[in-house]
């Protein structure tokens, strides 16, 4: 057990439980385990993904970017990827690596985004993708910024757009985080400017052991961080918290929302306040992971119902799903009002990480599995 967080938590690239499955993974716990594909309890899986633990909406509306991981269990190793999935027809066509971009090049001219030190793509080899999330910047291009963990703990950045054949996307730089600085997920302003979850600090040896612990008593493990071209990673104040997981901010840059995956809460930060006002919480009804936005401004928090030891079970499963029961609530940002829009006992999907809406449909996507799952949305 202590073997397997020392060296395997910087490989296992999950979603919030990534160092509480380290802790797991040499014991013996049991879990359900779902190998069909078949519909449940108002859910719909879409299969043949890989660990599709978070999911974002390219423009247009018809596409979703999907983070693959590599996997826990028999996939191990493999590495992972970005992809494109079109829900109307099934489509999948590969953005990062693909036939185009496999090659590993980024041509120099065509760079500028992100730190100017960093200047090689990364090794399609070792690719871990993690969170994910897009914006259109005031230029006019659409960035995909992505949690990688393989060969580097960075935000690599892509532009994306469209060819004939579906979307593609392109490198053009990236941002390397601080030494024992373990990323989760990342938020992205409209000026180019990162939010970044820093889930635990201490990502190897004894400091992977002593978080891991930290994070299952619910102590304050790690906080967000802010990077700007001019000054680099800050800490942002007030974000101190047990293993934060999904970040979202509002457009203007001045609500700052994240995920408490460790002590089951939504944490509210208003960047331009400096009184007691400036930190609000509310209690969610699971661990909660990856976070959205919905077409009329409200979040999405999706996240894992149960105890930590099934958690734990999830980094053995191999094949199929790990059927831990799920819910995703919806949040007023005004109100902080939340409201349990789908709970399921994971009998379809299960382990989800992040949930998006697109069109009239919910999306969940899922840590440690083979699938997608698709829902009716009606608010």
């Amino acid at each position: 057990m202590v073997r397997s967080i020392g060296s395997r938590v910087r490989a296992w690239v999950g979603a919030a439980a990534v160092p509480v499955l380290g802790l797991g993974a040499g014991c013996s716990l049991e879990v359900p385990v779902l190998t069909a594909c078949e519909a449940a309890d108002g859910v719909q899986p879409v299969c043949g993904f890989q660990n599709p633990e978070d999911l974002a909406a390219l423009p247009g509306g018809n596409w979703l970017a999907v983070s693959q991981m590599p996997g826990l269990g028999s996939a191990h190793g493999v590495s992972g990827k970005l992809t494109a999935w079109r829900p109307l027809d099934d489509r999948r066509h590969p953005l990062f690596p693909s036939e185009v971009t496999g090659e590993n090049t980024a041509a120099e001219s065509e760079r500028g985004w992100g730190d100017p030190s960093c200047d090689q793509p990364p090794d399609v080899s070792l690719f871990a993708p993690h969170g994910i999330d897009t914006v259109t910047l005031k230029s006019g291009q659409n960035l995909l910024a992505v949690v990688n963990h393989g060969g580097r703990e960075a935000v690599e950045l892509f532009e994306f757009d469209w060819a004939a054949d579906g979307p593609r996307v392109q490198w053009r730089g990236c941002v390397v985080l601080p030494p024992e600085i373990w990323p989760n997920d990342v938020a992205l302003l409209q000026n180019g400017e990162l939010i970044v979850s820093n889930m635990i600090s201490g990502i190897s040896g004894v400091g992977a052991i002593v978080g891991g612990v930290q994070m299952l008593l619910g102590f304050d493990t790690g906080y967000v961080l802010a990077w700007k071209p001019e000054t680099g990673w800050e800490e942002i104040e007030g974000t101190r918290g047990s293993a934060p997981n999904g970040v979202a901010i509002t457009p203007d840059g001045k609500e700052l929302y994240f995920a408490e995956w460790g002590r089951e809460r939504l944490v509210r930060v208003l960047l331009d306040a400096e009184d007691s006002s400036r930190r609000r919480t509310v209690d969610l009804p699971h661990h909660p992971d990856n976070l959205s936005w919905t077409r009329d401004g409200q979040l999405l928090a999706a996240g894992q119902v149960g105890d930590l030891s099934q958690l734990l079970a999830c980094g053995q499963v191999e094949d199929g799903t790990c059927a831990v029961a799920f819910s995703v609530v919806r949040i007023d940002p005004s109100t902080m009002r939340t409201e349990v829009i789908l709970d399921h006992p994971g009998t379809a999907t299960g382990g989800v990480s992040s949930a998006l809406v697109v069109g009239d449909e919910l999306f969940v996507g899922t840590f440690n599995g083979d699938r997608v799952g698709r829902a009716p949305y009606a608010p």
